[in-house]
């Protein structure tokens, strides 16, 4: 029976030996695969991250070009609605030089007044003033800038 014993220990520590192995070369396998998922994870992210800072830097470099752009643009006709504010430039009572007529001029008053509505007829309502035509141009202007940017 000692013999047996003595058998069977060995076995028992062999197969002990054996599965120590087995569990420490496991343990190093799932650690290497944990370390090169963790690495590629890593990678992704990194990349993400430079992606999304260099379409922040582009989408803030448009915006500010959008801007300038407007802002150009909002000084031109600014300027273009201050210079239609003179009177120098758009005579109201006086007669209207006509290109190519030499030194006639068209008159202010028409002669034939059936089919033509009187000034204070037009002018009259909710659309009274130059204002409001300079804020639907300014609003227009506005809008086809912001379409301009959506649209790019």
């Amino acid at each position: 029976m000692n013999r047996y014993a003595i058998i069977i220990a060995c076995l028992m520590v062999g197969l002990g030996l054996t599965h120590w192995k087995a569990y420490s070369h496991g343990k190093e396998v799932v650690q290497v695969k944990f370390d090169t998922y963790k690495g590629n994870i890593n990678d992704q992210v990194q990349k993400a991250n430079a992606k999304a800072a260099a379409i922040k830097l582009e989408q803030d470099a448009k915006l500010a070009k959008a801007k300038t752009d407007y802002d150009a643009d909002r000084r031109r006709l600014d300027a273009a609605l201050a210079g239609l504010r003179k009177s120098q430039i758009v005579p109201r009572n006086e007669s209207l030089p006509v290109a190519g007529c030499g030194s006639d001029s068209m008159p202010s008053e028409t002669g034939n007044t059936e089919r033509i509505a009187p000034a204070a007829e037009i002018t009259a309502g909710a659309c009274e003033g130059s204002e409001f035509w300079e804020n639907a141009l300014k609003d227009t202007l506005q809008c086809s800038k912001l379409i301009e940017f959506v649209s790019n």
